[in-house]
């Protein structure tokens, strides 16, 4: 229905700039945070859901940290279901597989009966936080501000000694040479283990 331009002019840097903010300045809306009427699922499990996805459209954003992903299903799965929701196909082990292409409408409704999401700085992530369910956001090279800042965790290494927040900057020391907007790869998400993300989540259950 809508397209959204988010890039800035010469003298405007957007990536100092919250997307949230953006967002709002290019549809008018002051509603925070935003609000939208979410259709409920006809999915159902036996056990309550989770929902997770691997993938951003951009290769920057992946989480790299070896077997990470299945890692995550490995230790959730007895007590979740665990929906995997990308447009890409999972290769990831005891899984329920509602990958491909579908809906952003449908994609909402499965992720407003969740219990968690967790998944990249990605669209599917703010589809998540408008469907009200709470995001866990694995970051690297991103700062955690750039993002939504409600109904999130975010896991990131931020200010530590592996990220400073290169993909917010023109130019970054941690950047591996090749393309800065698609290509590179941010060292530091290699860094953030799973059981870091685990734990983060295990807390939280907690609350």
């Amino acid at each position: 229905k809508y397209s959204i331009n988010l890039w800035g002019d010469e003298d405007d840097n957007y990536r100092n700039i919250p997307l949230i903010k953006r967002f709002k300045e290019k549809l008018k809306s002051n509603s925070n945070p935003l609000v939208v009427n979410i259709p409920n699922s006809t999915y159902s499990f036996e056990k309550p859901y989770i929902c997770i996805s691997e993938y951003s459209h951009e290769q920057r954003k992946s989480w790299n940290y070896p077997n990470g992903w299945q890692e995550l299903v490995d230790h959730f799965k007895e007590k979740y279901t665990i929906v995997c929701i990308s447009k890409e196909e999972t290769s990831l082990n005891g899984v329920v597989n509602n990958t491909g292409q579908i809906s952003l409408t449908e994609r909402s409704g499965v992720l407003k009966n969740a219990e968690f999401y967790i998944g990249l700085p990605s669209g599917l992530s703010w589809v998540s936080n408008l469907s009200e369910t709470h995001s866990f956001i694995i970051h690297g090279g991103i700062l955690p501000s750039y993002e939504f800042n409600n109904k999130v965790t975010h896991i990131a290494l931020v200010d530590s000694e592996y990220c400073d927040g290169c993909i917010n900057k023109t130019y970054d020391k941690f950047l591996n040479k090749g393309d800065y907007l698609l290509t590179f790869e941010c060292t530091c998400k290699e860094k953030i283990s799973s059981s870091m993300v685990i734990n983060t989540i295990e807390e939280w259950l907690k609350k």
